[in-house]
């Protein structure tokens, strides 16, 4: 009997210090490069083809939130593979004359003797930790202007993908 009151008497403290453990305490929250800010599925993304000297939109930002750009990517391309071929573009997100990003990139292709092949398509493919901050109520685009072309043939490409999410101003 004596070993059952210690039990039960164990029991009791272990079930106290159980509920003071579990129970209900303010919650704490802390920032993270993944962390969001609203309720619904705030993520957006962009993708398409650009030629020289063209525009397009990424993303219209809602009056009421900021537009959070994470991920840009990057590439060029031409429809002429078979021979040399040499641009350089200036790539701009922009929203009026505010510029968030600018990359320069180039594309460098040498056919020789019929079988060598020098690579030379740049790309860039980029993340960032804590964001390019676009502002609540104004429209995101990118730019591709061509700087220098040589020995190309057909048109040139500027391939594009950029994301990020909403975010409360």
């Amino acid at each position: 009997m004596h070993a059952s009151r210690f039990h039960v008497g164990l029991i009791a403290v272990l079930a106290t210090g159980l509920g003071f453990t579990v129970a209900s305490s303010e919650a704490v929250g802390y920032p993270s490069p993944s962390t969001v800010s609203l309720g619904s599925n705030p993520v957006w993304s962009a993708s398409g083809t650009l030629t020289g000297g063209s525009t397009a939109v990424l993303v219209s930002v809602p009056i009421d939130q900021d537009a959070v750009v994470t991920d840009v990517q990057l590439g060029l391309s031409d429809e002429d593979s078979d021979f040399n071929c040499m641009t350089k573009w200036v790539v701009k997100m922009q929203e009026g004359t505010d510029t968030f990003g600018t990359w320069s990139m180039q594309q460098y292709r040498h056919y020789s003797d019929g079988d060598s092949w020098t690579p030379g398509v740049q790309h860039v493919d980029s993340s960032y930790t804590s964001g390019l901050r676009i502002p609540a109520g104004t429209s995101l685009s990118v730019v591709a202007n061509k700087l220098f072309d040589m020995d190309c043939g057909g048109e040139e490409y500027v391939h594009y993908t950029v994301s990020g999410y909403y975010a409360q101003p």
